[in-house]
């Protein structure tokens, strides 16, 4: 790893984002204003000169358009709820970012993640150890005393998710890392976080780990010696996923979404049937509803009696995944403007990030990946190896 210089920049905070992020602070959120922070720092080193790359447009446009959006929504409604206010406020810190000009350091932000990392897995490993040698149920780990990250009516479980919300939050955090490992070929290290992902039992983090290592495996890049050694790793990752007991919760939940229950029907069929009742005009443009619940309400009768978005509305867990989110809110403008990044580093040659990629589109069918935590990590990722090309 090369030395770089001891300069305080988005390499160092990024991999503990996910994590801070999640602790509210009046009407934005400790990640937010450190991040905020970070943002001033960086235009006041770099004299305010403001450079825009041309990847950055395509990101800068889906902003736009969402704020745009978000803002008509608002006249259109009468609403001035918190959460449009938030929102649109968050998108200003997230174009500041991208317009910034800052060079990236691959090999900081590795390291950092290392770190990073490194505390997610003993707290995992602290509350493995309070289920499955002491018996007893967990909550997420708290940095913050009396804190509390899941809401008041969310009791103990049984499912590790380390200093995070849910296991699904955890994953999310230690996935780039994954990548990373996978990149600059440290098998062990790889290895290493796709086992915690697993013992997170977050399907969402399986399916996904399963895409990076694919990817890895089927590279043109790759010599056959190192594909061989990451296909005797998935073996053993399998034999023992399959085998261990620590594992069974995600095994059953694995093969539930394999029949096409459990998380596939709540993070995807779910949204496609509300995509479905929608007029044709809010399919190009958008629904003015701020959240699916209201329009499930507005709209019941258009659901059939058998309908599994009735089911999840009456027992008020309607999830929307990154792809049906973004229909119902923007529309298939909106969809397209949210690929078009996404689409463009796939279809430059040079970009060395293409699977860390591909994963992000195989998420958003089953994450909510939009101006939130993981969005802003997404986009941080995708710049930054833009400036390598």
């Amino acid at each position: 790893m090369e030395k770089y210089k001891d300069e305080f920049g988005i390499e160092y905070f990024l991999p503990f984002y996910p994590l801070l992020v999640q602790y509210n602070i009046g009407p934005t959120s400790l990640g937010n204003i450190i991040l905020i922070i970070i943002a001033l720092y960086t235009l006041i080193k770099q004299k305010c000169i403001i450079k825009i790359k041309p990847e950055y447009k395509y990101f800068i446009l889906f902003i736009i358009y969402a704020v745009f959006r978000d803002i008509l929504k608002m006249i259109i409604m009468m609403d001035y709820s918190r959460t449009y206010v938030n929102r649109i406020t968050e998108y200003v810190f997230f174009a500041v970012l991208i317009v910034c000009n800052k060079e990236f350091n691959e090999d900081k932000l590795y390291f950092t993640w290392k770190i990073a990392a490194s505390i997610y897995f003993l707290g995992l490993i602290f509350q493995m150890i309070k289920l499955y040698v002491l018996g007893h149920p967990i909550m997420p780990i708290s940095i913050i005393p009396s804190y509390s990250l899941r809401a008041e009516d969310m009791v103990a479980t049984f499912r590790p998710s380390s200093f995070f919300s849910e296991p699904a939050a955890f994953v999310s955090a230690i996935l780039p890392l994954e990548f990373l490992t996978l990149k600059n070929k440290e098998i062990k290290w790889a290895i290493i976080v796709t086992f915690f992902a697993l013992c997170s039992t977050s399907t969402v983090g399986i399916i996904l780990s399963v895409v990076l290592w694919s990817c890895f495996l089927f590279s043109r890049t790759e010599t056959i010696k190192t594909k061989i050694a990451v296909l005797v790793s998935a073996i053993i990752i399998i034999a023992l996923f399959t085998n261990l007991d620590i594992f069974s919760a995600s095994l059953s939940k694995l093969l539930d979404v394999s029949s096409g229950g459990s998380t596939f029907e709540s993070r995807i069929a779910v949204g496609f049937d509300i995509i479905k009742t929608q007029p044709i005009e809010t399919l190009f443009f958008g629904t003015n509803y701020s959240e699916a619940s209201s329009y499930i309400a507005q709209n019941i009768n258009k659901f059939a009696s058998t309908s599994s978005v009735l089911v999840y509305y009456r027992a008020q867990v309607v999830f929307l995944n990154t792809f049906s989110r973004v229909v119902f809110m923007y529309g298939f403008v909106g969809i397209l403007l949210f690929y078009l990044p996404l689409i463009k580093a796939l279809r430059t040659p040079e970009y060395s990030a293409k699977s860390y990629i591909i994963m992000i589109i195989v998420a958003t069918f089953a994450q909510t990946m939009l101006l939130n935590a993981a969005y802003f990590t997404m986009i941080v990722m995708v710049i930054s190896f833009f400036d390598q090309c």
